[in-house]
């Protein structure tokens, strides 16, 4: 998993937790392609940070309520986070871990 990806997605709940995004709409806020956003959104729900809702024909994506989530949120926001190399490289250990149990 992209965690540039992760961190551009999971920065559009910064202004509010509650919100709720289409993946088409998470990927045009995210400047991500719809085919990235998608595998993205999937596997942040499979982590348990994203939940799906299904609204009619719209499936709408928002933040879980959880620490993980929040953290993520944390590090989403921090100014030099996308600069910051040894910190994304600890985000994909803890990512390539988290997948293994699953």
């Amino acid at each position: 998993m992209n965690t540039s990806f992760v961190l551009k997605i999971i920065k559009l709940y910064s202004t509010d937790i509650s919100l709720a995004f289409t993946i088409l709409e998470i990927s045009k806020k995210s400047r991500l392609s719809y085919n990235a956003a998608h595998r993205t959104v999937q596997a942040l729900v499979k982590q348990g940070i994203l939940s799906i809702k299904k609204i009619g024909p719209v499936s709408q994506v928002s933040l879980v309520k959880n620490p993980t989530s929040y953290s993520y949120l944390m590090l989403a926001n921090a100014d030099n986070a996308r600069d910051n190399d040894s910190l994304v490289k600890k985000i994909e250990g803890i990512w390539e871990r988290k997948e293994d149990k699953h």
